[in-house]
């Protein structure tokens, strides 16, 4: 957490609170969050390193548009990712590529900065209607499916 957010108490609840519910998320396509804590005043996050592009990245440095099946399989890893935190009562909020993975040896998608999650039984810290995160901001803004494809 940033310095200027962890001298706020609220955020700092926020922060540990959202990164209780994210550790709690078990799924091949959800990043593993081994620890929550804070050290000096400073709440942080140990989290499974991913060896690849964000998804974001992925997208803008392919040198033709994504295939339909490369759309399919982003699609399928993302939905996966998002039902398993579902299941949990976790609600994303702010998915985007930049917020997603994709493991070069595997080639698995997995979501990551689970920092706007809502648990849906607990509205004390995120209220119904509030505007956090990336507005107007699709997962698949970027994904180009060729024409042919769509036939």
């Amino acid at each position: 957490l940033a310095a200027d957010m962890a001298a706020n108490a609220e955020a700092r609840q926020r922060f540990l609170r959202e990164g209780r519910a994210a550790a709690d998320l078990k799924s091949d396509h959800v990043v593993t969050i081994y620890q929550v804590g804070e050290d000096a005043g400073v709440p942080f996050l140990a989290m499974e390193f991913i060896d690849g592009p964000s998804l974001d990245t992925w997208l803008k440095t392919r040198p033709v548009p994504a295939t339909a099946e490369e759309v399919l399989w982003v699609a399928r890893d993302l939905l996966a990712g998002l039902a398993a935190a579902h299941k949990k009562g976790r609600v994303h909020r702010d998915i985007k590529p930049a917020n997603a993975m994709v493991e070069r040896e595997t080639r698995r998608v997995k979501i990551l900065d689970f920092g706007l999650t809502r648990v849906t039984d607990d509205h004390q810290l995120t209220r119904d209607g509030a505007v956090i995160g990336t507005p107007a901001r699709s997962a698949v803004s970027n994904l180009r499916v060729p024409e042919k494809a769509l036939a």
